[in-house]
């Protein structure tokens, strides 16, 4: 009886508590102009979820991140925040004015509407919160921090290093000035120790700087070539190697499905790549029509591929250049 009587007590009593508590971020139900107006009034920062019904990673923050109770708790002392679905009509005339290109992003807005911060992908409930403590107080952030002794004349290249990292884990556009002193400090270190000019080089293509070819083409020179299927050497090739004809590229050729397992979709798209920049060099008249040829002749005869077949589709794309 005791037993009934407990059970009795917890679903009439607890129950309820438990099930109209709100956990998770509370997304207002308001048009942008309304939360406007109440980050005015109210001195807070809006934030938004651009997202798309058909997008998983936004489906797996909804099941998961803007659940969670930590998170809630600070965007909704924080915060307005607002989901916008970017195929409604509100979310075009959103996209027209903020540019939104991938999903989802993450928009925080000050009461004018105006981007403080933006981010373009899913986030997990510890990224957010750090992401929304760090909108609030910016000082707080690592990469802040360690500008602050940069700007101080520190261009020590291991504070460099850290403050560039930083700027990723704080989802931060690191200062132009900073990337390029330091990948200055690289260049002319790889000018004397070979050993650091991939380091140079896949730095340089991350923070899409033009690179000095001269190290581009000293790389490959002393390149084992049965090293290529590792991280560093295909990285460094997959960016750089254009050559139909240089020992690298026709070791990937000679070896094309070895590199599919391991590299998967990227073993393609470099293909396509290689394929696609002779195109271009052959209308500028930097190589003749014979040496692509010549590329997927060898290509074929590695993979078991009909070179007939293939040198038509080639020639149709020739064709379409001209």
């Amino acid at each position: 009886m005791k037993t009934v009587f407990h059970l009795i007590f917890v679903t009439l009593f607890l129950s309820p508590t438990i099930s109209n508590a709100k956990t998770g971020i509370d997304f207002k139900n308001k048009s942008l102009e309304e939360a406007k107006e109440m980050a005015a009034k109210e001195n807070k920062i809006i934030f938004v979820d651009a997202y798309a019904d058909w997008c998983g990673p936004c489906k797996w923050m909804s099941a998961n991140t803007f659940p969670d109770l930590e998170v809630g708790n600070y965007f909704n002392e924080q915060f307005i925040s607002l989901q916008i679905d970017m195929e409604s009509e509100v979310g075009l005339d959103f996209d027209l004015e903020y540019g939104i290109d991938a999903y989802p992003t993450l928009l925080f807005l000050n009461s004018k509407g105006e981007v403080i911060k933006r981010y373009s992908s899913a986030l997990d409930a510890q990224e957010l919160l750090g992401f929304g403590k760090r909108v609030i107080d910016p000082t707080s952030a690592l990469s802040y921090q360690l500008k602050k002794k940069i700007d101080a004349g520190d261009m020590d290249e291991n504070l460099l290093s850290e403050y560039l990292a930083a700027c990723i884990e704080d989802f931060e556009e690191p200062d132009n000035t900073i990337v390029d002193t330091y990948l200055s400090i690289l260049e002319n270190k790889s000018k004397t120790d070979s050993n650091f000019i991939a380091e140079y080089l896949i730095e340089s293509n991350s923070y899409e700087r033009d690179v000095n070819n001269d190290l581009v083409n000293q790389y490959f020179d002393k390149l084992d070539t049965s090293t290529l299927i590792e991280d560093e050497p295909f990285t460094v090739f997959y960016y750089f190697q254009q050559d139909l004809n240089a020992p690298s590229t026709l070791y990937f050729i000679e070896n094309y499905t070895d590199f599919g397992m391991v590299w998967g979709e990227y073993v393609e798209d470099k293909l396509g790549i290689l394929l696609v920049n002779a195109t271009e060099e052959i209308k500028s008249g930097v190589i003749k029509k014979e040496d692509l040829y010549a590329f997927i002749k060898t290509y074929s005869e590695h993979n078991d591929v009909d070179y007939t077949e293939l040198k038509l589709l080639i020639d149709e794309i020739l064709d379409d250049e001209y």
